[in-house]
């Protein structure tokens, strides 16, 4: 339950590209850590040690970038989108081949969230709008993935995750331009 709390509170921070994101997010990713271990979801785990990273990174380059010029942008060029795809496809491929090592039974859907989740985030440090994009999807499947492993709460967080996905990217589109 606090790690959706923290999910939630991130969110709403996030949707409104307000820095507090970054702490409340620090903290749900250190929740999760031990949710996901414990629930065979390694792949999930890893990526938020990965978001504990990256919600450092992120802080420092947003505090940076507010000082300087503070707007949000949008990906224009057709080989920055490939190269988005691209590398969703690799990690997919290289985390699915990894996991499927372990006794993980959800590896290839695992890997999958964890693909787009990981490119997903470091879109965000750089204040791409498409960014949404990607947690759209990766918040859809993750809400079948959790709910289907018994992880109620979980499942609800990413329900709400997907719809305010969907909003906050529109949200963020109008805010760039």
């Amino acid at each position: 339950m606090a790690g959706t709390i923290f999910g939630l509170i991130y969110l709403y921070f996030e949707y409104r590209a307000s820095m507090l994101m970054w702490p409340s997010g620090l903290l749900m990713a250190f929740f999760y850590v031990y949710i996901f271990s414990i629930s065979g979801f390694y792949s999930g785990a890893a990526i938020n040690v990965y978001y504990i990273v990256m919600g450092i990174y992120g802080w420092l380059v947003w505090h940076k970038k507010t000082q300087e010029s503070g707007t949000l942008r949008n990906i224009r060029n057709p080989v920055h989108y490939a190269l988005v795809i691209v590398s969703v496809a690799i990690l997919w491929g290289v985390l699915s081949l990894i996991l499927r090592q372990t006794d993980s039974t959800v590896f290839i859907v695992d890997a999958l969230i964890t693909s787009l989740s990981l490119v997903a985030m470091w879109m965000l440090t750089q204040r791409y709008v498409q960014q949404w994009i990607l947690l759209i999807v990766a918040n859809v499947i993750s809400v079948f993935a959790y709910a289907s492993a018994q992880l109620y709460f979980t499942g609800f967080m990413y329900t709400v995750y997907a719809v305010a996905s969907i909003a906050a990217y529109f949200h963020w589109k109008k805010m760039a331009e």
